[in-house]
């Protein structure tokens, strides 16, 4: 903001600091009363000082707060103080007095384009193996009773256009997971020409790999980072964005259909309308209904246009 040509501030009216007693007491117990302390000579008043800062140090930090040049400010900060010190508890009501001079402003919002990569091979480390080729890797931790859920590309016979494992292996987090992968990449080869690809994201949520991370803020005010389960492209250069949950989460106020993070990709959808839709499936089984994976079609097809949730 541009610092206006005039600046004027009235010095806060002053609240008068309370003093401080200091009282001495003995121990005694007298006939007449039953207190054990009794007061020993007169009661003196301390003064107490006053915080102070000089006008320099004042402008410096109101300058800073507000984006501003500071000259101006103590400028007028020596008209009002002269070359006296500025008391800390006037800062505030001087900021505000800067504030209303400054005038109002308006916040507008702006979406730009911007391209997203899935992947990121910066974020993962480069390997030489012993025959000179080379390639990216990170590593994978996963419980031994779920090696079920890693998947290699020859686990999906039925994948003639070759979709997905943008990494390998896949590793899944749920049945569900890997349920609908399967069957959402088998339907789709039944229409290559509409789809680029499918890509299971869920498990790549580090920032420094992958540009698909979305915030969303809780109640405390803090940001966190959600990345979707699946990403469908389309050759018409839309993107499908899905959500596996399993259906006893449905009514969390975070995880759920109308939870905090289901509200920060509705909104991401609204603003790219036509380009962007969200799906959050839910299940209590270890497999997704087939109306899902239907949808799934429906929006490659175009007949699904803005699946926001289930």
């Amino acid at each position: 903001s541009a610092t206006p040509a005039t600046l004027t501030f009235l010095r806060p009216v002053a609240v008068a600091a309370s003093g401080l007693t200091r009282t001495v007491f003995d121990v005694g117990l007298s006939a007449a009363s039953r207190r054990v302390l009794r007061q020993v000579g007169d009661a003196l008043t301390l003064e107490v000082g006053v915080d102070t800062v000089n006008a320099y140090a004042s402008a410096t930090e109101l300058a800073a707060a507000y984006r501003l040049d500071p000259w101006p400010i103590l400028d007028a900060l020596r008209t009002a103080y002269g070359d006296g010190a500025i008391p800390v508890a006037d800062l505030e009501p001087l900021a505000r007095q800067l504030e209303e001079q400054l005038g109002s402003y308006d916040e507008v919002a702006h979406d730009e384009p911007a391209e997203l990569a899935v992947l990121k091979p910066e974020g993962f480390d480069e390997v030489t193996d012993a025959d000179g080729s080379r390639h990216r890797q990170a590593t994978i931790t996963y419980p031994a009773d779920r090696a079920g859920l890693i998947w290699p590309p020859e686990r999906i016979a039925e994948n003639a256009a070759g979709y997905g494992f943008h990494y390998v292996p896949y590793n899944f987090d749920s049945a569900p997971e890997s349920d609908f992968f399967e069957r959402v990449v088998r339907e789709l080869n039944l229409a290559r020409d509409q789809v680029r690809d499918v890509y299971f994201t869920g498990a790549i949520t580090d920032p420094r790999k992958t540009d698909l991370t979305f915030s969303y803020a809780t109640s405390d005010g803090r940001t966190h980072a959600y990345t979707p389960d699946f990403a469908i492209h389309t050759t018409d250069d839309r993107w499908l964005l899905v959500e596996i949950k399993m259906a006893a989460r449905r009514q969390d106020p975070i995880e759920g259909e109308n939870g905090i993070k289901a509200r920060a990709l509705q909104a991401l959808e609204a603003r790219n309308a036509g380009r962007i839709a969200y799906r959050m499936v839910f299940t209590a089984t270890d497999t997704v209904a087939r109306t899902d994976v239907a949808a799934v079609r429906d929006f490659v097809t175009g007949a699904l246009e803005s699946p926001a949730k289930q």
